[in-house]
C-alpha cells in the first residue's frame, strides 16, 4: 500500500468516523500511520494502523476504533513529556 492507497482507505466509507463524529471532523489536526507502516516493515498482508490527535474539546474521550486512536492534543503533549 503507497500513499495514494491510504488515502483512498482514508476516504472510504469504513473511515466515516473521521468525519462524521462529533469530536473529530474538523477537529483533526494530524493523522499518520501507526504499527508495520510507520516502522517500515509493513509486507502485502499488513493492516493499516492509524494514529492521530484532535483539538481539545471538553469531555472528549479517547476515541479508539479497531486499529484507529485519535487522542485530544493536551493528552498526546502530556503523554510524551516524558
Amino acid at each position: 500500500m503507497n500513499i495514494q492507497d491510504i488515502k483512498q482507505k482514508l476516504d472510504s466509507k469504513e473511515y466515516d468516523f473521521l468525519r462524521n463524529n462529533e469530536h473529530l471532523g474538523n477537529n483533526i489536526i494530524l493523522l499518520t500511520t501507526g504499527g508495520s507502516y510507520a516502522y517500515g516493515t509493513n509486507v502485502e498482508s499488513s493492516d493499516l494502523d492509524i494514529r492521530g490527535i484532535a483539538t481539545d474539546l471538553p469531555n472528549m474521550p479517547n476515541y479508539k476504533k479497531v486499529e484507529e486512536l485519535v487522542i485530544e492534543f493536551n493528552k498526546g503533549v502530556i503523554n510524551n513529556d516524558k
